[in-house]
């Protein structure tokens, strides 16, 4: 069962899609205007007691990462404040890990309001086609999870848009591209023209 958050994401890009169709004459009107999206409920966070810390600590012994678990569970750490991480956030003479760091990191980025994410992905054209395979929503959540810790005021479906492209290349890769909802049919249109062989979603 979907969450009503993953709905509420599903139902804003549906929404988007359909409102186009209705502007240029496919449709008479907005069908997804008479859905009725559930709320999402936030659900109070509990945190771990003693006897959990010790049994999780026992677990994680040995483990490589064995410290940047133990960082993210005492420091309180989000997901995105742990990938964030850096040797500028270590001061090895004190022995301390500066997380106050992180937001005059934050600050220094730009803010989307309206944004649209683009992953690239790029086959080899040398290997069998049979390896290209569908697109991956986890991917997707995983980067917008972290980005909107920093860069995006909100990572629902109606303030971000995700678009998906694949395509030949020399080698496997991903490139991710964030920009803001208005520079994207010039990025898309530059994209078209440069690419020759490309698949879009």
């Amino acid at each position: 069962m979907l969450s009503p958050k993953t709905i509420r994401g599903l139902h804003g890009i549906l929404h988007k899609a359909l409102n186009q169709a209705a502007a240029i004459g496919y449709l008479r009107f907005n069908p997804a205007d008479a859905c009725n999206i559930p709320k999402v409920v936030r659900k109070e966070l509990t945190p771990l007691d003693t006897e959990d810390i010790q049994k999780f600590l026992t677990e994680i012994r040995g483990n490589p990462f064995e410290i940047l678990l133990s960082v993210t569970l005492f420091g309180r750490l989000r997901e995105g404040e742990v990938l964030a991480l850096s040797w500028h956030n270590i001061d090895f003479e004190y022995g301390m890990v500066l997380i106050c760091q992180l937001q005059r990191f934050r600050e220094g980025m730009p803010q989307f309001q309206h944004c649209v994410v683009c992953f690239s992905h790029i086959y080899a054209q040398e290997l069998p086609e049979r390896r290209i395979r569908d697109y991956d929503n986890l991917e997707l959540k995983q980067f917008l999870d972290v980005a909107a810790s920093f860069i995006l005021t909100d990572d629902n479906g109606l303030l971000c848009d995700a678009y998906n492209t694949t395509e030949l290349g020399e080698e496997d890769c991903t490139r991710l591209f964030l920009m803001d909802s208005t520079q994207f049919p010039a990025w898309l249109a530059e994209r078209q023209n440069g690419v020759k062989s490309i698949s879009d979603f």
